[in-house]
């Protein structure tokens, strides 16, 4: 009898041991996240790519409804499938002329960012310029501003009766800037975008060993001779991670070309909104958003690989000892320049702010007149907006920090290396690409969610997470694996030892990724815009809708309230990590 019942508690062990296995924490958390990227990253991902073959939605859901819905699938694929808008692509003269100028302004704005931001990077980096920390803080202030706000600015200060191009009217320059050109896009662009190229270059500095700047002194060299033929060779691949970096932000950059509308001047970003939203042209707004998103990604790899070039090139064993440029004529040089680069963006703010208390103004540095009218109607028609910029931005920061929390532990613990690649593949994924495939993903059963609430927060997630990503990753590095190895030891489970002990050591870095999920979603207009349902428009579709409509001063007045709010949660995450949580 004993025989008998020994044989047969074996296999109840061995399932109980195999369910024990399969069914703890790690396993379940890792087939959560997989989960989680497949529905809404990969998914969308394969359904443009259909879509961009076929020129109509197609379920890609329906694979996992069964046998028959396989065959419908595979009929829609068959019946539809053709090259017709890839041959339009690189036949269409609108979509050709498109592609052109993307890409020679992002190149354009690219190697105008890195220009202006690499006196600044070496002044922050290796100078003891006066007020580095107020210049440094200034400097991503343009980060703050969205870019349809600061291109609205860039209207009323360079616009026809402009207060800056009256004043230049005065002195005899009929017109300084048309804003409403390529060149105006790239204007906003450069002055707005030039901080993307500016971190990565001071961080290169800071990293570079001087003494063989030292030793080019040493030999007679003079100091611009010695930091062209020194100081940039070493320097080179930050600058270009720094370029490619801005090069994807252009393309990517939805609000500024939406906002100055620059006449016979078609961009990608605009023709993939205009086939969705104007011609319900799927396969055309398709073609064009998978060649973002692949644009993007090689972009996005070639950046990565230059910068893991620069952090793992040794130029000598020995410490960096050099003192920093103290040269008076060096350093108050470099704050004129500072000052003169920072005066657009902040002439960008003041004339928002300006605006937001104004009766009327048009062709004067001030306005005709002042009132609290504007705040006073924000605050009796458009509260419902901030709520809902508060409520949208808040449910995406609680499952970011959630998913971003839970992968660097898997990753660095659990050697799950995939899932570290997986969480920053969204950076590759513009805002509009994202929502046009999110729309033809949702729009049909078995999941028929476009036009909610939790489509557009699911978007947020997926396009904010690796922001929050980047900052748990960096502070679980600084953990000891031995807290998590004793609380093992005494019995705690792999989820206790985890939320115990793990978490709350993380704890600044999850606060602070979780404020730039919130601080970057209540900013964002490109998937908002397409995504958005009426009923919870967010302040930022306000905003851009109301500048569409020639709402100016109200809009103006709830731009400085985004702008306010920003800057003040901005604010908290330089308290907690500085800027590294935006790079």
């Amino acid at each position: 009898m004993s025989v008998t019942q020994n044989s047969g508690a074996a296999p109840d062990r061995e399932r109980v041991r195999w369910f024990a296995h399969w069914f703890d924490f790690d396993n379940i958390s890792t087939a959560v996240i997989l989960l989680f990227f497949a529905l809404f990253l990969v998914v969308p991902f394969v359904t443009i790519l259909i879509v961009s073959f076929t020129g109509k939605p197609v379920a890609v859901l329906d694979l996992f409804t069964g046998i028959e819905g396989m065959r419908k699938l595979g009929r829609d694929i068959g019946d539809n499938a053709s090259l017709r808008y890839f041959v339009q692509l690189f036949s269409f003269p609108r979509y050709v002329k498109a592609f052109v100028n993307s890409m020679t302004l992002g190149v354009i704005v690219a190697i105008a960012s890195v220009l202006l931001a690499m006196p600044i990077a070496y002044a922050l980096a290796r100078t003891r310029m006066p007020g580095r920390k107020l210049i440094g803080a200034m400097c991503i202030v343009p980060l703050m501003m969205p870019t349809f706000i600061s291109s609205f600015a860039f209207i009323l200060m360079f616009g026809r009766t402009g207060w800056i191009n009256q004043i230049f009217a005065a002195l005899g320059v009929d017109q300084l800037v048309d804003i409403h050109s390529p060149f105006g896009v790239g204007l906003v662009q450069v002055f707005f975008f030039f901080p993307y190229a500016l971190l990565p270059m001071i961080a290169v500095f800071k990293a570079m060993d001087p003494a063989i700047e030292e030793a080019s002194h040493l030999l007679g060299a003079g100091r611009p001779f010695a930091f062209l033929t020194t100081t940039m060779p070493l320097a080179a691949p930050g600058i270009w991670a720094g370029a490619l970096l801005v090069l994807i932000v252009s393309l990517e950059d939805f609000g500024t070309p939406m906002i100055l509308s620059p006449r016979g001047y078609p961009l990608m970003i605009v023709e993939a909104y205009r086939e969705m939203v104007g011609y319900f042209n799927w396969g055309g707004s398709a073609v064009i958003a998978l060649l973002l998103v692949l644009l993007s990604a090689l972009l996005l790899l070639i950046q990565r690989w230059l910068l893991r070039d620069s952090q793992t090139r040794t130029v000598t064993g020995k410490p960096a000892t050099r003192e920093p440029v103290s040269d008076r004529w060096v350093c108050w040089g470099l704050l004129a320049y500072c000052l003169l680069v920072l005066a657009l963006p902040l002439m960008a703010i003041y004339t928002t702010a300006m605006q937001s208390f104004a009766t009327s103004w048009a062709a004067r540095m001030v306005p005709e007149g002042f009132t609290l009218d504007n705040y006073r109607y924000v605050w009796e028609r458009s509260t419902g907006a901030i709520f809902n910029s508060f409520a949208l931005g808040g449910a995406a920061l609680v499952v970011s920090i959630v998913i971003a929390a839970i992968i660097p532990y898997l990753v660095l613990r659990r050697g799950r290396n995939y899932l570290d690649y997986l969480g920053f593949l969204p950076l590759a994924l513009p805002g509009t690409a994202l929502a046009i495939a999110l729309i033809l993903s949702f729009n049909t059963p078995p999941l028929q969610i476009t036009g909610t609430a939790f489509l557009l927060i699911m978007a947020y997630v997926i396009r904010r997470m690796p922001y929050a990503l980047r900052s748990t990753s960096a502070s679980i590095r600084t953990i000891s694996t031995d807290l998590e190895g004793a609380s093992l030891v005494h019995g705690a489970s792999k989820f206790f030892s985890l939320w115990s002990v793990t978490l709350p050591l993380m704890l600044p870095g999850i606060v602070a990724g979780g404020i730039m999920v919130f601080l970057t979603s209540i900013r964002e207009i490109s998937a908002t815009v397409l995504l958005a349902p009426d009923g919870w428009k967010p302040m930022s579709l306000v905003i851009f809708e109301g500048l569409l409509r020639g709402e100016f001063y109200t809009s103006s007045a709830i731009s400085m309230i985004l702008i306010l709010v920003v800057i003040v949660v901005q604010y908290f995450v330089f308290r907690l990590i500085g800027d590294k949580a935006l790079f």
